[in-house]
């Protein structure tokens, strides 16, 4: 039989917020955090209107979607399975062996890693956005629609893939 947990916080802001699942999926809505911390081993992870002022994410295995987000330091970690997150953040890092990662940001970030083995990278800014990115791959490409975007030896976004392909898309 399927077991659900229903956990009903205050409105009122956290300080620190940590959540563990072993097999399970989680569904966080309307979280407000100093420090928010999210990990899992199998079971994907939906969070949406979480505000955070550092948010950190570890899956082992499941989707990960995040919606509505608004931190100031996002750091997410997976072995398998997709990342999508939108929202607003400041700096974030995206690790991943396997699975694509979608970033959204309405700002542009100030810092931004992503790194991951096999798994197309794709990001999301302001049309008009001005920035350098780096981008470093074995076997990926690099296509952008963003006439702002310049490649650059060292910048403040930088992917690294093995085996993927970076896409910088406009959010507008």
């Amino acid at each position: 039989p399927e077991k659900q947990l229903t956990l009903e916080l205050p409105e009122a802001s956290l300080t620190e917020l940590s959540l563990e699942l072993t097999s399970a999926k989680l569904d966080a809505r309307d979280v407000s955090a100093e420090t928010l911390s999210v990990s899992g081993v199998s079971g994907s992870m939906e969070l949406e209107g979480i505000h955070a002022g550092t948010l950190d994410i570890e899956t082992v295995s499941g989707s990960l979607r995040c919606a509505q987000l608004d931190t100031q330091e996002l750091r997410l970690s997976g072995v398998s399975g997709s990342v999508q997150v939108s929202g607003s953040f400041l700096r974030a890092g995206a690790e991943t062996t396997s699975g694509s990662v979608r970033l959204s940001s309405s700002q542009l970030p100030e810092a931004l890693e992503v790194s991951t083995v096999s798994g197309s990278v794709t990001l999301l800014l302001s049309r008009d956005a001005a920035f350098g990115y780096h981008f470093s791959t074995v076997s990926g490409s690099v296509s952008s629609d963003l006439s702002g975007a310049e490649r650059r030896d060292s910048a403040d976004i930088s992917v690294e893939t093995t085996s993927g392909s970076l896409s910088l898309k406009a959010a507008d």
